[in-house]
């Protein structure tokens, strides 16, 4: 019984298969190459229609998926609190990042402990604030809630990291249905592909004959090995970690955005009531997202706009989707918030390279980027065609940041080559599981061996962020003295209001920043950068400060609603606004004084308090010739300083201390 159902299945098979034949005989010539090809397109692309086994999302070894999670988990909070911490009063903050967070811890006190609704931006008060605002209202409503700060900021900073690195990893997997593919790209995004390590290693050579003492010293280096234009090399230093330890914000915009692309992957898989609860969650997300972050809301809705035209089942929900985010969007523009740029896009064609010519530009990107330059248009050649659909947008964006000025500085748009590069490393992974795959199974097993290639290439992919690692292990903290540990900062706390506005006499840190108190102008390259007039205000900063008459100061703190200004002696520092300290000193009575500031309130300077007895100077502000003279004689001193011209430095990272009242 058994032989006569086995002859009678192979009789069945033989007289399908020439049938078959037959038929592909008889059809045209075009239509047999195409029905060829698709015969055939398994060996010429293996990961499209066989799942590889063993590394399927879900199935195969679970363990590893939850190993690796922890694993993306703990490095998210390492990083985070290595970078940012509170020590005995003190905010530790690490060299790499002490720059930006001078704009970031203002804007967090400016709620938690200031008064600034509707939000302006703290170091530039008066218009609306242009800057996305929202990841740092949150730290501070828990800060306002008893969290420590460092606990706040870390806490969603690291939930917001992993939230990345992971929905990267779900991305990468479900859209080759390979756990490989997954996972090389979270590498590639870690260790980035830059060709610095070059540069690098022509100054710090590794020789033979030292080698242990050279590879210890690279083992204890702690600056990165790329900081362009900064340092005047070829690669940009936007591609290794330190830009999403300093920009936490762009890190929770970012998480957001990848898990919405890895639903929208799984999207028909789930059930309807599940969908409608995915549409509505990432509705509201998408919605706050200009407060969030700009740019990403940008490249959200190209994603969105370009599975809307692909995905004809999808279209419903995201039509939905895009209508309640709009509805936001105008409700938030209605109470007065900025959904919108700067207004300062303009044609700028070549980012950092620009007006460089076509050739240096290429050589550019391929320092830049190192292989990714070409290994992600041949995966995109290769890709199936929902990977092409979900993928596509990264060239438009690439375009767009290449031709287009976003916004006044030209280097915030690093955002959406971050991203470009983040979903461009897919790309790159499944060229190389592809090309490992076909040499492995493929017919001529003289080129297996040549499988093994992978690896040094992963290494040279790779090298420049193995060697940043140590930059981040090896990072030292600057200690900023917080309100409790900062007398001045914390007179301004006690005693002024929460939404007074103090002329600052220093930018970075300021002790009425981390009161929570809004300073007149901030740091040039914080004002500039979000779209603000610098320059007028430090000339009115200016001013005030040098004019020696309150015929000429008193109109200009009130106009600008100055209620208190601090003094201190900034000729040794020649980014900081001049200062004629001794005539403030020698004229009128500071509401607090220490040995660096002094605080004066508008109102003693310029009501009847201000022609009072000249009362003594405090001891930092009188020159050594005059110390022990009387306060009448200080007064009556002549004492003359040229104004010199204020310096205003637009450097991103400046090697100056930072000051610790």
């Amino acid at each position: 019984m058994r032989n006569s159902i086995a002859c009678a299945w192979s009789s069945s098979c033989k007289v399908q298969r020439q049938f078959l034949r037959e038929k592909i005989l008889r059809l045209p010539l075009m239509r047999m190459i195409r029905h060829f090809s698709r015969l055939n397109l398994r060996k010429l692309h293996p990961w499209r229609l066989r799942r590889c086994q063993g590394h399927r999302l879900g199935q195969g070894r679970p363990p590893f998926v939850f190993v690796f999670a922890l694993g993306l988990l703990a490095l998210s909070f390492w990083l985070m609190f290595h970078t940012f911490y509170i020590l005995d009063g003190q905010l530790m903050i690490s060299e790499k990042i002490w720059s930006d967070y001078g704009a970031h811890i203002p804007l967090i006190r400016s709620f938690s402990f200031g008064k600034n609704w509707p939000p302006e931006y703290p170091i530039y008060p008066g218009p609306p604030i242009q800057y996305h605002f929202l990841f740092y209202y949150f730290v501070a409503l828990m800060e306002k809630s008893g969290w420590p700060l460092d606990l706040s900021l870390n806490f969603l900073s690291g939930l917001g990291f992993f939230a990345m690195v992971f929905g990267l990893y779900v991305l990468g997997t479900s859209l080759y249905s390979d756990r490989r593919v997954g996972f090389l790209a979270v590498i590639f995004f870690l260790l980035n592909g830059s060709l610095a390590f070059f540069s690098y290693f022509q100054k710090h050579p590794i020789r033979w004959q030292s080698f242990g003492a050279d590879f210890r010293d690279l083992l204890h280096r702690s600056d990165f090995t790329a900081m362009g234009p900064w340092d005047g090399g070829p690669v940009i230093g936007f591609w290794n970690l330190n830009v999403y330890l300093n920009q936490r914000h762009f890190v929770l915009a970012l998480g957001i955005l990848l898990l919405f692309l890895a639903c929208l992957i799984r999207f028909e898989e789930m059930k309807p009531k599940l969908r409608w609860l995915t549409t509505l969650l990432f509705t509201v997300l998408f919605g706050i997202m200009p407060l969030l972050n700009k740019p990403v809301c940008l490249m959200a809705g190209l994603f969105a706009a370009t599975c809307f035209i692909g995905f004809p089942k999808m279209r419903r929900h995201l039509a939905v989707l895009g209508g309640g985010v709009l509805a936001f969007m105008a409700a938030e523009f209605f109470f007065g918030l900025n959904v919108g740029g700067d207004g300062n896009i303009k044609w700028y064609v070549g980012f950092t390279s620009h007006n460089q010519g076509f050739w240096s530009a290429v050589q550019f990107w391929i320092w830049n980027w190192g292989l990714h330059v070409f290994l992600i248009p041949i995966g995109f050649y290769l890709a199936p065609r929902r990977v092409k659909i979900m993928l596509f947008p990264i060239f438009p964006l690439f375009a767009l940041s290449v031709l287009v000025k976003l916004s006044a500085e030209i280097l915030n748009n690093h955002k959406l080559f971050n991203l470009v590069l983040m979903l461009g490393g897919i790309l790159s992974a499944a060229s190389l599981v592809c090309a490992y795959d076909r040499l492995k199974h493929g017919p001529r097993t003289w080129l297996r061996p040549l499988r093994f290639a992978g690896l040094p290439i992963v290494l040279l992919m790779t090298l420049s962020g193995i060697v940043d690692v140590t930059a981040i292990v090896n990072d030292h903290a600057v200690a900023i003295a917080d309100v409790e540990m900062n007398p001045a900062a914390n007179w301004l706390l006690q005693n002024t209001q929460p939404n007074d506005v103090v002329l600052n006499s220093s930018y970075m840190y300021h002790p009425a920043s981390l009161a929570g108190r809004k300073i007149f102008v901030g740091w040039s390259f914080f004002v500039f950068s979000a779209g603000y007039d610098f320059s007028s205000r430090a000339r009115i900063a200016q001013t005030i400060y040098s004019s020696r008459s309150p015929d000429v100061f008193c109109p200009l703190l009130q106009q600008n609603r100055i209620a208190y200004l601090t003094v201190e002696d900034t000729s040794q520092d020649r980014n900081l606004p001049p200062i004629d300290h001794l005539y403030f000193s020698t004229h009128f009575t500071p509401e607090y004084s220490d040995a660096r500031m002094a605080i004066y309130a508008t109102a003693r300077l310029c009501g009847p308090v201000a022609s009072a007895e000249v009362p003594r100077a405090p001891t930092w502000a009188v020159p050594p010739t005059l110390r022990g003279a009387s306060s009448n004689q200080i007064a009556r001193t002549e004492i003359y300083r040229p104004l010199a011209a204020l310096q205003l430095s637009t450097a991103l990272y400046t090697d100056r201390p930072a000051c610790v009242f």
